[in-house]
């Protein structure tokens, strides 16, 4: 009859609650710590996709206009509709310049300061003087370079993804040109008159 050896037995079993332990109070935590990170990236992107395109949308429906022979109480009618569309166009730029720091944090390399730039030009736009038309004509041209840019791009797309940015870069910049000296501003806004 074989002997057990005890030594053996317990040397195992000690290995074996080690290896358990070391697993349950430090790996485990790492990892679900790791696996917590890249949801809360992958929540950010899929917020500022749905926010990005919510924008877009709510800004090409402002833009759009009735017919001059239309009724006047359907005219009445399509203006607090397209009113509405500038208002949730507006929130969502608000929401955006809100949450840029987690929106950014969730890009790498030039994505993530494109972000940025996004949220605060958005933000701007709205706070400008501009007529509600030509805001929303802005954010629309904004918002469609912005879905390119935002959405991984796969192997073949990388052109595309690469002239996207440069494309937003480009408007983001166009809307950041500073007032004229003799009062007009670009874009179509004027300062306001002070002499008078």
């Amino acid at each position: 009859m074989a002997s057990i050896n005890w030594d053996t037995v317990v040397t195992a079993a000690a290995t074996a609650a080690f290896v358990t332990m070391a697993v349950e109070y430090f790996a485990k935590p790492l990892l679900e710590a790791r696996k917590e990170r890249i949801l809360d990236i992958a929540r950010a992107r899929r917020e500022l996709d749905v926010a990005v395109r919510r924008m877009t949308m709510a800004a090409g429906k402002v833009g759009l206009k009735l017919p001059d022979s239309a009724d006047l109480e359907l005219k009445a009618i399509w203006r607090k509709e397209r009113e509405r569309h500038y208002e949730l166009m507006r929130a969502q730029t608000l929401q955006v310049s809100d949450d840029m720091d987690r929106y950014a944090l969730a890009y790498i390399g030039p994505a993530s300061n494109l972000v940025m730039r996004y949220a605060f030009c958005v933000h701007g736009i709205v706070l400008s003087l501009r007529t509600h038309e030509h805001q929303a004509e802005i954010i629309a041209e904004l918002g469609k370079t912005m879905a390119v840019v935002i959405t991984p791009p796969r192997p073949w797309q990388y052109v595309r993804f690469w002239r996207a940015i440069g494309e937003l870069e480009r408007r983001i910049a166009d809307t950041e040109v500073q007032d004229e000296p003799d009062g007009k501003a670009v874009n179509g806004t004027t300062k306001p008159d002070t002499a008078s």
